[in-house]
């Protein structure tokens, strides 16, 4: 296992090392000082890559498959090293990288022949979040004079490390009879919606920045319900799972511009990922859509997810998993406030 671990960490602090060195003036540095944050980039790398050795292990692969995927991933994010143009576009967000990548790509031929598919969607976005947060934070040292103090890299990677261990801590609890297409699914959807909610700078309608649980406040949500019309509050986060995932509720959620309603549904798609409910939560944006003519419920769902998992998603699938236990919940987000 040590030789893995040393592959892993060799390849792609490789990749770390080359795209620091060119985003910024760093080799032309004084020799000690470039020692000195080597040496921190090396041991920022090293705490991540760690968590991704028992994240491959625990999948029953060989000690050549593991070294395969590692290899394969750096091989392809090599070129964002010359144009990191990609990298800033994508909101420094690894999975975004990996979506455009492999939006009309078939995945790398090798992976593919050797049915690494679901791993290597779910490892390569891992190593280009670390390919875009680590080399971003030494050039912000380079914009600062190169400041002594390396607690922002310090505080990435532990960022970074967290993520991935609460990624693996969720456990696959489908036991879907279809070949575990609905939990591979909600795996790498888990994946997405964590990478974006939790490292990436939020913009636009999201806060500016900072973790979904350090800024995210539940509001209390009036509820109205029933035949006599009776008020009852969701006012916290263990109320919202219950009203509106187990139940399978159909609401409107009303509220003035601005009230948090986007934001509220970026919380609830994850926390219903990340519960011991084991459906498969989609978020749609209606004003995303194009009115003519309207998507099919099939290709809501399978546009939300990797195109190359969405594959194995079917039409029959889709049903099986409406008709057993409501597996599948959509959330229909209208981009305006209701006023009554």
């Amino acid at each position: 296992m040590a030789g893995v671990e040393e592959f892993a960490l060799g390849v792609t602090m490789s990749l770390v090392a080359n795209a620091m060195c060119t985003a910024t003036n760093f080799m032309s540095m004084p020799f000690f000082k470039k020692r000195k944050i080597e040496q921190s980039v090396e041991n920022a790398t090293a705490e991540v890559v760690e968590t991704l050795i028992p994240f491959l292990s625990k999948e029953g692969l060989s000690t050549g498959q593991q070294e395969l995927l590692f290899r394969v991933c750096v091989d392809e994010l090599t070129p964002f090293i010359n144009d990191p143009g990609p990298l800033f576009s994508g909101s420094l967000d690894g999975q975004k990288i990996f979506d455009k990548l492999y939006s009309e790509n078939d995945l790398p031929q090798v992976i593919r022949e050797e049915g690494l598919d679901n791993l290597y969607a779910l490892l390569c976005p891992r190593v280009a979040t670390v390919l875009c947060r680590i080399p971003t934070a030494v050039k912000d040292w380079e914009s600062n004079a190169w400041s002594e103090n390396y607690k922002r890299l310090d505080d990435i990677a532990s960022e970074l490390r967290n993520l991935f261990l609460k990624l693996d801590a969720v456990e696959d609890i489908v036991t879907d009879s279809d070949g575990g297409i609905l939990a591979i699914a909600r795996r790498t959807l888990t994946q997405r919606i964590s990478i974006e909610l939790d490292l990436t700078g939020l913009r636009s309608d999201k806060p500016i920045a900072g973790r979904m649980e350090d800024v995210f406040v539940h509001p209390e949500i009036m509820s109205n319900q029933g035949d006599n019309n009776k008020s009852t509050t969701v006012g916290s986060e263990a109320d919202a799972i219950k009203t509106f995932i187990k139940r399978g509720l159909l609401a409107v959620i009303l509220g003035q511009p601005g009230c948090g309603k986007s934001t509220w549904t970026r919380w609830l798609q994850r926390e219903a990922l990340t519960s011991s409910w084991p459906g498969l939560a989609i978020r749609i944006e209606l004003r995303k859509l194009s009115i003519s003519p309207l998507p099919s419920l099939h290709e809501l769902i399978r546009g939300n997810i990797t195109v190359h998992i969405a594959e194995g998603i079917t039409v029959q699938r889709i049903e099986q998993w409406i008709n057993e236990n409501n597996l599948v919940q959509v959330f229909w987000i209208v981009p305006m406030a209701f006023h009554l």
